[in-house]
């Protein structure tokens, strides 16, 4: 894990880690640990994906951006990009403060442009955790960052081996 998000540093590009392993082996601590390791150097945030539930696709990414929003105002973290609004108005709907609908290609827009926003300053460390429960949607936007984004980040997956049998 610290080499992967040393290459995602050196390479200014988003790396996407997966840790599988069965329930209580210990996923999450060592998410954590990693966590308190890279925060003096790296902004890490958590979202975890539920198995049902309304608004489960993007659940995960309300509650980062959410905890974002708890330590900067989303208008500093985007200060300089000339679509803001649209990025924040697109944010908003994610964290159900906009019931107006999206098409997913904005959505994914938007978030790839907010989490390249966040690590223009800090390198950013993204954490899914339950990933074996998150929506093929969710699935798409994690390869979408991990294909498109140019800035550092480490997105890093914790999921049960079954997340592999949904989606090789």
């Amino acid at each position: 894990l610290r080499e992967a998000f040393a290459g995602a540093c050196a390479e200014r590009r988003c790396r996407v880690f997966l840790v599988l392993g069965e329930p209580g082996i210990g996923k999450s601590r060592l998410a954590h640990e990693l966590a308190v390791e890279l925060e003096p150097n790296a902004t890490v945030v958590f979202g975890r994906c539920v198995a049902y539930g309304k608004g489960a696709t993007f659940l995960p990414l309300g509650e980062i951006v959410r905890s974002v929003r708890e330590h900067r105002p989303l208008g500093e973290v985007l200060a300089g990009d000339e679509h803001a609004d649209l990025i924040g108005a697109r944010l908003a709907q994610l964290t159900g403060e906009d019931e107006a609908p999206a098409s997913g290609g904005e959505t994914f827009w938007a978030v790839r442009r907010f989490f390249e926003a966040l690590a223009a300053t800090r390198p950013l460390v993204l954490v899914f955790e339950d990933l074996h429960w998150g929506e093929p949607t969710l699935l798409d936007l994690i390869d979408y960052l991990g294909d498109r984004s140019t800035a550092p980040i480490l997105l890093l997956g914790l999921a049960r081996p079954e997340l592999l049998e949904q989606r090789p």
